[in-house]
């Protein structure tokens, strides 16, 4: 199972007593389907739906409280509501547009008032570069914390409030968009290199990938 740890503010306090907090997850979905017509999170894996897989891993792991981000128009809660796992589970549905529900740091700023504290964003029907992945996960390591987002798609980055966005450039971007980089909303951006296209920071005080 991937996902991405995410801090809803910069107290450090809560980084010594995390382990005895209690962690939810915003489980994403998808509008995208297979070539044979099957939502990505309905297909099935040993009898039961991707989705289905997610959420058991999520409870094996402690986790049973869950957002899950679904389309208003799409089959996904009844989906959900009909597994063996719902009763199990405390699962809140957040609909959302599907433009919103394709973008992974348009649909956390969308949720991002439904958590309290830490939480885990799990996407189960989405591929990641596994690079990006270590990245995150070394960064964590490192700095004790991750509250950076990446959006590739540039057209759907234009969608989101300026004040949230900070665009970065690779340095082959046929685009020639200035590479930039900042620790934190509230200061200035400074140059600086970087594999990412996009960051999306959804709190307050953020410190860029390198």
């Amino acid at each position: 199972m991937q996902g991405l740890f995410m801090e809803v503010d910069d107290n450090d306090d809560d980084d010594v007593n995390l382990a005895d907090k209690k962690l939810d997850a915003l489980l994403l979905t998808s509008t995208h389907v297979t070539p044979f017509g099957v939502a990505l999170g309905f297909q099935e894996l040993d009898g039961r739906s991707i989705l289905e897989h997610s959420l058991s891993q999520l409870l094996l792991a402690g986790i049973d409280r869950v957002v899950l981000a679904v389309a208003a128009s799409s089959d996904t809660q009844r989906h959900v509501e009909q597994s063996a796992l719902f009763p199990r589970m405390h699962i809140v549905f957040l609909e959302v547009v599907p433009s919103v529900l394709d973008s992974i740091p348009e649909t956390v700023l969308a949720a991002r008032h439904l958590f309290a504290g830490h939480f885990l964003i799990h996407a189960a029907d989405r591929v990641f570069d596994m690079a990006l992945l270590k990245k995150f996960d070394a960064f964590h390591r490192t700095h004790h914390r991750v509250s950076v987002l990446v959006e590739s798609d540039l057209a759907v980055a234009a969608r989101m409030p300026p004040s949230t966005v900070t665009r970065i450039a690779m340095a082959t971007d046929p685009y020639n968009i200035l590479v930039r980089c900042e620790s934190s909303l509230r200061h200035q951006p400074a140059p600086c290199r970087s594999n990412s296209i996009t960051s999306v920071a959804p709190s307050p005080t953020t410190t860029e990938l390198t």
